[in-house]
């Protein structure tokens, strides 16, 4: 059982040996993925493993979804395969997700389509509010142009665009990593043919 292979991990924490790794390093089910192992990530992947560790044991469940984000080039796959390594050499069984590989849409119309929400939520909540203008429409145009119109700081310059921004977010919530956008089906045909179980 889960929670008695974290009982003991928790017990050898502070001594406990990491495997030594190997060339072929796993990594996430996104086709023709390439994992290159850093240096200077090892060490960060091996804190977060422990935190991780004792994570999972207060919480007491036996199943975890462990969510790794960040910008492009910022060591998310790298990441993503030390932990996979180290907590299936733990134990812990446990199977990378791409999150690319499951969106409905390719990346750059998933992006079209997020940007769409959020700016016709936003356009509706100037309505909604009595803040729509012709003059607020002419500022919109241009900070979509410069594509800023969800940036904080031009709200110093247009407090109007606050209600915008906030009724952009709140539409975000129905589709960002809803069935709208990942095709969450999609993912459990891929572990089943990956031999996990289903």
């Amino acid at each position: 059982m889960l929670q008695n292979r974290l009982e003991q991990i928790l017990g050898q924490l502070d001594t406990w040996q990491f495997p030594e790794l190997i060339e072929d390093m796993p990594h996430g089910d996104m086709p023709g993925d390439k994992v290159i192992i850093s240096d200077a990530l090892v060490p960060h992947a091996q804190t977060i493993f422990r935190l991780l560790i004792n994570m999972m044991k207060n919480k007491g469940d036996n199943k975890y979804v462990i969510s790794i984000f960040g910008g492009s080039g910022s060591g998310k796959s790298v990441t993503t395969s030390l932990l996979t390594y180290y907590l299936n050499a733990a134990g812990i069984k446990t199977y990378a997700l791409s999150g690319d590989n499951y969106p409905r849409r390719i990346p750059m119309y998933n992006d079209a389509e997020r940007l769409s929400i959020f700016r016709s939520e936003g356009l509706k909540g100037l309505l909604k509010e009595g803040l729509y203008s012709e003059d607020a429409q002419k500022i919109l145009d241009e900070l979509w142009k410069k594509e800023t119109d969800s940036d904080p700081k031009e709200t110093e310059a247009y407090p109007w665009l606050k209600a915008y921004q906030a009724y952009g977010r709140e539409g975000l919530k129905g589709y960002l990593g809803e069935d709208k956008e990942q095709d969450y089906a999609g993912m459990d045909t891929q572990r089943c043919r990956s031999g996990e179980r289903c």
